[in-house]
């Protein structure tokens, strides 16, 4: 829980389409130096009961699958490993457009939707198209699933052997 994570832009963007999408809650889970500045805005927003800091888990695997659809809120990033272990659980996946990666891995209006950084009106408005449409759901969680197949082990694997075959080298072993 660091502010580059963006989460306070997330807190507020769910707080926007709360009353809009009944039922949902806001996980976020994570400790840092954050974390109280985090739960005041959720206090003075009175999203207690819907907004939760779960603090540290020891089972990403679980919480992924208990999830509904994942949102990476964050300033900037690499290529997150956060959005391909979501999608490889069949998450449709919400992101700020923080870094040139994350168009590797969500194809915008195909099995996500990306914001500007910062953006609370727009990542609200993903949120509550994505929680309220369940058609829409099950496709972009359909799309994720086999998106997150291209990062798999063999396929990276793979496609080194081909690099180095196409530079001569070959690899001599499979």
């Amino acid at each position: 829980l660091i502010e580059d994570k963006g989460f306070d832009v997330l807190i507020e963007s769910f707080a926007r389409v709360a009353e809009d999408i009944p039922g949902w809650k806001l996980e976020i889970y994570g400790e840092g130096p954050a974390k109280k500045s985090l739960q005041s805005l959720i206090d003075v927003l009175d999203m207690n009961d819907r907004i939760h800091l779960k603090g540290q888990t020891g089972n990403v695997q679980e919480v992924l699958e208990s999830a509904s659809f994942f949102v990476l809120s964050s300033k900037a990033e690499g290529l997150p490993m956060s959005l391909i272990e979501a999608q490889s659980c069949g998450l449709p996946c919400i992101s700020t457009d923080c870094a040139p990666g994350i168009r590797e891995i969500i194809d915008e209006y195909e099995n996500g939707y990306l914001a500007p950084v910062g953006d609370v009106p727009v990542l609200s408005r993903h949120i509550r198209r994505l929680a309220q449409n369940e058609d829409l759901y099950a496709e972009f969680s359909e799309k994720s699933f086999s998106k997150s197949e291209k990062f798999e082990k063999s396929v990276i694997k793979q496609q080194w052997y081909d690099l180095f075959d196409e530079l001569g080298g070959g690899h001599g072993v499979n």
